[in-house]
């Protein structure tokens, strides 16, 4: 059986924060945008980066995939804080070179429950942007997404500038 939920701007820190906290196993990301600190006023007020830092802590299998922006543009910092943070707590971080841009919004939990959509995990997208994401809890769908997660995970560099070139 699959269960899918509609997750808008307002559901979806809450179901993504329950998600993290109750994995037993592994979190996959595959992400556009992970902010380094920030806390969402609203209730539950969590702090996601803390919540993923701390998943891997408790000894869960994290793995991240990040978008990385080249030198040349304004923001080259952009997703490292937030990389440095996972990698102090455990988490095996990934990034995908810039010649072929990385805009997923994928997460999966347990190699069950896959959240996909238009959520970064930073402030704007929880609080400036129009966002809509779907939770689908079926094993066979979190395969075909491991799938993809594993398939940008062997293109993905370890480096950590945007202008390093050793894989």
């Amino acid at each position: 059986m699959t269960i899918c939920t509609l997750l808008d701007s307002e559901d979806f820190l809450g179901v993504f924060a329950n998600e993290v906290t109750t994995a037993h196993r592994s979190i996959k990301l595959s992400l556009y945008m992970l902010a380094e600190s920030w806390g969402h006023p609203l209730p539950p007020r969590e702090n996601l980066l803390k919540l993923l830092a701390k998943a891997a802590m408790d000894g869960l299998d994290c793995r991240a995939i990040l978008a990385i922006i080249p030198k040349r543009y304004a923001m080259p910092e952009f997703n490292m804080g937030a990389a440095k943070v996972l990698q102090e707590a455990g988490w095996n971080i990934r990034f995908m070179p810039a010649e072929r841009f990385l805009h997923d919004k994928l997460f999966i939990f347990d190699n069950y429950t896959t959240i996909i959509g238009s959520h970064n995990l930073s402030k704007t997208a929880m609080m400036s942007s129009y966002n809509v994401s779907v939770k689908i809890e079926n094993e066979t769908f979190a395969k075909k997404a491991n799938e993809a997660f594993w398939n940008r995970w062997m293109l993905a560099r370890t480096t950590k500038r945007p202008d390093e070139t050793t894989a």
